[in-house]
Parts: structure tokens; C-alpha cells; sequence
């Protein structure tokens, strides 16, 4: 990620992300990320942006607590770019344990994920505060309308289960074998 100055507000923070306000309060709830705070406003820099996306990276694919998220969040490397680095590699273990548990993370890969974000939210523009753009009204059954159409015959018990199987598919992690492990001898 490129180093920026640039700070963003919670509400512009999940835009990046592409998360909700609530999923990144929690983050900041758990100590995960710990933004800068401005009185009782939470300020996301760059750097702060790549912790939550690598957090909601190990909690998609591991479901790691938020402890453990925390943990590795933090022993993250100063200066991630999507170009100096394609991966991190962690390992952890418990107290006493022999064997440990490793962790490749692509930072590489997410970090060009924050970027996008951050181009997009960046030319984006919310408009003015205060009167709604003219039309708009219409625009917006004009779009209704349109997707109904494409949408077709499609009864309301057929969305009901198209939105559970899809919960369901989203719920549980993939977990792959890499392969066997391997012991080198001297």
C-alpha cells in the first residue's frame, strides 16, 4: 500500500473495506484495530485500514477469535505495500507446544483490495448534505423496476430459499490439505 496522510472516518472506512459500520465497530471494540480517536470520533489511517482488512482476512478464512485476530494484527510489519511483499508468513504455538501452527497470509493481495477501496471511495462523491438530487424518486423505481424484470417469475419463498442456501454456503470456511508434511534430516 502506498503511504498516505490521508485519514478517513468510520462511515468512509467501511466503504473502503466494503464491510458494515458495525462488523469494523466491532474490530475496534475488541482491540483488534485500534484507530486514532478524536475525542469520541475513530480516524483510520492506511496502515489501520490494511489491520482491519487482514483481521476480516484470518476471521473469513480461519474464523479466528478475536483474540488470536488481535495477536496477529498487531505483529504485522511497518510499511505493507501490495508490491514490496506478496505474503507474510506467521507461525504461532501455545506455551510449551513443540509443533507450531503457520499462517501465510497474502498482504500483497489485500492491500491491493485497500487500495481499490480507497480509489473508489475517493471518487465516489456523497453530494451535498441537505436536499435530495432532483429525480432521484424516479431513478430509483426506474432501477426496481428494471430488476424485477430481470428477475422474472421468481416467487417469494424461491428468494426466501435462495437466500438460505447462499447463507449456508457463505457460513463454514474451506479448509484444503497442502500436502504432507515433510522432515529434513542431517
Amino acid at each position: 500500500m502506498k503511504p498516505t496522510s490521508k485519514q478517513w472516518k468510520l462511515k468512509d472506512a467501511c466503504a473502503v473495506l466494503g464491510i458494515s459500520a458495525k462488523e469494523l465497530q466491532n474490530l475496534v471494540q475488541l482491540r483488534v484495530v485500534e484507530p486514532e480517536r478524536r475525542g469520541k470520533l475513530c480516524v483510520f489511517d492506511g496502515r489501520r485500514l490494511m489491520q482491519a482488512r487482514v483481521a476480516l482476512y484470518l476471521r473469513e478464512t480461519l474464523g479466528m477469535s478475536s483474540e488470536v485476530m488481535a495477536r496477529f494484527v498487531r505483529a504485522l510489519p511497518d510499511g505493507l505495500r501490495g508490491g514490496a511483499r506478496t505474503g507474510v508468513r506467521f507461525r504461532s504455538s501455545a506455551a510449551g507446544e513443540v509443533r507450531a501452527l503457520e499462517v501465510s497470509i497474502p498482504v500483497g493481495a489485500l492491500a491491493l483490495e485497500v487500495e481499490m477501496g480507497i480509489r473508489r471511495v475517493e471518487q465516489e462523491s456523497n453530494g451535498p448534505r441537505g436536499r435530495a438530487r432532483a429525480g432521484w424518486r424516479a431513478e430509483m423505481m426506474r432501477a426496481l423496476g428494471d430488476a424485477g424484470r430481470e428477475l422474472g417469475a421468481v416467487s417469494t419463498e424461491q428468494a426466501r430459499q435462495a437466500a438460505r442456501s447462499e447463507r449456508k454456503r457463505r457460513a463454514l470456511p474451506e479448509v484444503t490439505l497442502v500436502g504432507p508434511e515433510t522432515r529434513k534430516t542431517a
